[in-house]
């Protein structure tokens, strides 16, 4: 554990410093974490707009699981006001029991006890959407 914190404050280090002074690896570091931002403010906006799970994949030509991954982390925020276009109201209180009942947030281990009712995607969002809630005392 301690390994990982020391990696993790060198990338973070290497992506804050002067870029003149930036290691080929620092300034790869610094293209990716930019790269991050742009698209997940770039769902942000398509989310802001309206749009589906799937419009948005299909608009930025990515898989749909790579969507939920920035709708997650929007909904973790409190940036998605309604996740209703995504989970059905239903699904999302099947989601969130099951989270509950197995007192994990870990994903593979809902979508196993889920089976086919509910998509990974699915079950990224509410889980997003739930911890905000948690942070915030909503639930």
């Amino acid at each position: 554990m301690k390994k990982n914190v020391e990696v993790t404050m060198f990338l973070k280090k290497a992506v804050n410093s002067d870029s003149s002074k930036q290691s080929p690896l620092q300034k790869k570091m610094k293209r990716l974490e930019q790269g991050r931002m742009i698209t997940q403010d770039i769902v942000n906006k398509l989310d802001i707009q309206g749009m589906g799970l799937y419009e948005i994949a299909s608009a930025l030509a990515v898989p749909t699981v790579t969507v939920s991954i920035y709708l997650e982390r929007l909904a973790r925020k409190g940036k998605i006001e309604d996740i209703s276009r995504y989970v059905s109201v239903e699904k999302q209180k099947e989601i969130e029991d099951t989270f509950k009942l197995l007192q994990s947030s870990n994903i593979k281990k809902v979508k196993d006890y889920l089976r086919d009712n509910s998509s990974i995607e699915e079950i990224r969002i509410v889980r997003g959407n739930l911890q905000y809630k948690e942070r915030q005392n909503l639930f």
